[in-house]
């Protein structure tokens, strides 16, 4: 068995779930995976999400070149794509190509930038 801390060549994973509101599915793949308990970090990514339900739909997806989780706190560096909205009692969120707006437990104002070279 792996230990957390060991690095990972060539990682996958893939998820479908039903619960009372809607279903999801969720496909991600990543070159190099690591970390331990307080931090994880993957290259070379690629994630696809999609969820229905009679809380609103949303589809994402994206590549990115590096992405870490330190004590909570996440960053990535890539391209992503997020379209769909939801109404829930965390709050109302709508985006478009991932320009859009939420408001509930996070409030915020969300802007993707593509460059095009």
């Amino acid at each position: 068995m792996a230990r957390d801390d060991d690095v990972q060549l060539f990682n996958s994973n893939a998820s479908i779930g039903f619960d009372g509101l809607g279903a999801n599915a969720k496909v991600g793949s990543s070159l190099i995976k690591g970390g331990d308990e307080d931090a994880n970090y993957k290259f070379f990514s690629t994630s696809a999400e999609a969820r229905a339900g009679l809380d609103g739909c949303r589809f994402k997806a994206g590549v990115n070149l590096a992405e870490s989780e330190i004590k909570g706190i996440k960053s990535s560096i890539g391209v992503n794509v997020d379209t769909g909205g939801s109404i829930s009692r965390d709050g109302v969120e709508a985006k478009v190509a991932g320009l859009g707006f939420k408001i509930g437990k996070e409030t915020g104002y969300m802007y993707s930038q593509f460059i095009v070279f």
